[in-house]
């Protein structure tokens, strides 16, 4: 059974250092580590050969030339485990880091190629047993068959960002398979769910607590168009989906003005059905 895991990275290369020794000490050994340098600047790649990694016979550098966010990252990362004829696929963030057993710990359970096995990212503990079925799952940790692969197809690269982990989720759903998250695969995922420093302030707007992104505006545009596109949607979701996206802009406008733009254009775009990068963000 040959397992190969895919790592899209940009511009982190102390994380992916983290990342690929993580990876390189799991008790059961991986085949082979794909690495998606994302037009990161030459830092990464002055990491990756300072440290070895670039001549490991087990891991694979693949460079692309122009960022094609994460989704596409993830795409090519797929496209590159498939073409090494992987049996399972392990894909995560490069802000990932699997514990030792946590690879282990997934080939102990069922291996089902119908289900996408999900690592404990978040720190959750909500479980009744070892596993759990979940609705959605994050690109950080999830290890899926060949065959489940062939069915779903790849990330839907015109995410660009965000939500394309809940787009796929439903394909799966949608193809017959199911997600099951794994109590005792555990990564410690370096976002800020556990660094503890939320991108979120909150607000009193109206009668609501509201939150306000505070990260970098380029990412609440991805975040306020993407949204649409998830779900089978209806008349009357797409006019939920209009008004609420009205009270984000009178919100933003409020409390973080030079982000107002940013979501009047994410409205703009999808009405045009406008996808992928968008360089004027």
């Amino acid at each position: 059974m040959k397992i190969v895991a895919v790592v899209p990275t940009y511009n982190r290369p102390n994380m992916l250092k983290s990342n690929l020794t993580s990876l390189l000490n799991q008790t059961r050994q991986i085949d082979q580590i794909v690495v998606v340098d994302n037009a990161s600047e030459r830092t990464t790649r002055e990491m990756l050969e300072q440290n070895g990694f670039l001549a490991h016979p087990r891991i694979v550098y693949v460079r692309v030339d122009v960022n094609v966010g994460a989704s596409g990252g993830f795409k090519r990362g797929l496209e590159t485990a498939a073409g090494l004829e992987a049996d399972w696929i392990w894909g995560m963030d490069d802000d990932a880091f699997p514990q030792p057993e946590a690879l282990a710990t997934l080939l102990a359970t069922d291996m089902d190629p119908m289900v996408c096995y999900w690592s404990n990212c978040d720190k959750d503990k909500q479980f009744d047993g070892s596993y759990k079925q979940v609705p959605d799952m994050m690109f950080v940790g999830f290890f899926l068959h060949r065959s489940l692969l062939q069915k779903v197809g790849m990330p839907d690269e015109r995410f660009y960002m965000y939500y394309d982990d809940i787009d796929y989720s439903e394909r799966i759903y949608d193809m017959g398979g199911r997600i099951l998250k794994v109590r005792d695969s555990v990564i410690d995922h370096d976002d800020w769910r556990t660094r503890g420093e939320s991108p979120f302030d909150w607000k009193r707007f109206l009668f609501w607590r509201v939150a306000i992104f505070n990260g970098d505006p380029y990412r609440l545009y991805y975040m306020a168009r993407n949204g649409y596109f998830i779900g089978r949607r209806g008349a009357l979701a797409k006019a939920k989906y209009w008004l609420r996206q009205a009270l984000v802009a009178v919100k933003y406008a409020i409390y973080r003005p030079a982000c107002t733009p940013l979501v009047l254009r994410a409205m703009a775009d999808i009405s045009l059905n406008r996808r992928g990068r968008r360089d004027y963000v």
